[in-house]
C-alpha cells in the first residue's frame, strides 16, 4: 500500500505524533509513504518512512513556471496534490490549512481511506462523505 502523509507546514513533530504514524504506517502495511515534500506534515511522513525502512515517493511543487522568467504558479501545490493523489491508495492527514483540506478532498473523490490525525496522536477513519464528517 502506498500511503500519503501531509499535513500543514507549520505542524511540529512531537513524540505523540511521530509513534503515531509509524504506527498506523505500520497497521495499514504500507510499503511507500508519498510526501509533497514540504517542512511540516510532509516532513514528519518521511521520518516516519525513515524510521520504518519504508520507500519516500517525492512529489515537490513546482512553484515557479519553466521558461517563464520567474513567474510563480500559485496552483501549484494543488497541482502536486492531485499527481499525489494519483499514485496512493491511502492518506494520512495531519493538522493543516488550506493544502491539506485540498489533499483530503482529492482523497475522498478517489474513493481511498482517508485517516485524520490529531495533535495528540489520536487518529480515526474519515467517514467517506467528508472531511468532517
Amino acid at each position: 500500500m502506498i500511503v500519503i502523509v501531509a499535513g500543514g507546514r507549520n505542524l511540529v513533530s512531537t513524540r505523540e505524533i511521530s509513534l503515531a504514524v509509524e504506527e498506523l504506517l505500520l497497521k495499514l502495511g504500507a510499503e511507500a509513504v508519498v510526501s509533497g515534500c514540504a517542512r511540516g506534515g510532509d516532513a514528519i511522513g518521511e521520518q516516519a518512512a525513515f524510521a520504518l525502512g519504508l520507500t519516500v515517493l517525492k512529489y515537490p511543487a513546482v512553484w515557479v513556471i519553466p521558461d517563464s522568467n520567474g513567474t510563480v504558479d500559485r496552483t501549484a501545490g494543488f497541482k502536486r496534490n492531485e499527481q499525489m493523489a494519483q499514485v496512493a491508495d491511502a492518506l494520512i492527514a495531519l493538522p493543516g490549512g488550506r493544502g491539506t483540506d485540498d489533499m483530503v478532498r482529492r482523497a475522498i473523490r478517489k474513493g481511498m481511506p482517508v485517516y485524520r490525525m490529531d495533535l495528540e496522536g489520536r487518529y480515526w477513519q474519515c467517514a467517506p462523505e467528508g472531511w468532517d464528517a
